[in-house]
């Protein structure tokens, strides 16, 4: 059983979908990091240049490549969920896991992310 990670922006998706893929013997895979492979952009220059349709539609395919995959964690962009039909083909990989974390937390991890 695969299982998908959802929550803001620094919320911890990436990290902790890396250990429990690790954990589990499981393919770990961060879909912006996919869409950034896969367009050769970063996720900034997108957004920029065809706006966040475009993006959205990028996510949405590339999202679409893993439906029924239970052999992965993946961890989404924090927009994702929010694509109509995106949690129906999530579901099709495993659970669907929220992760929260409190505002002040959130700003932190932000901010240390983008200084690096």
């Amino acid at each position: 059983m695969g299982l998908v990670l959802i929550g803001m922006m620094g919320s911890g998706k990436t990290t902790l979908g890396r250990t429990v893929a690790k954990r589990a013997g499981l393919r770990h895979v961060d879909l912006d990091a996919e869409i950034e492979a896969t367009t050769g952009r970063t996720i900034a220059e997108i957004f920029r240049t065809y706006g966040e349709r475009q993006f959205r539609k990028i996510e949405g395919e590339l999202l679409r490549s893993f439906e029924g995959d239970q052999e992965i964690v993946l961890s989404t962009g924090g927009g994702a969920p929010t694509t109509p039909g995106n949690l129906d083909v999530m579901r099709t990989i495993g659970p669907v896991v929220y992760l929260r974390a409190n505002v002040e937390v959130l700003a932190s991890r932000i901010r240390r992310s983008r200084a690096l």
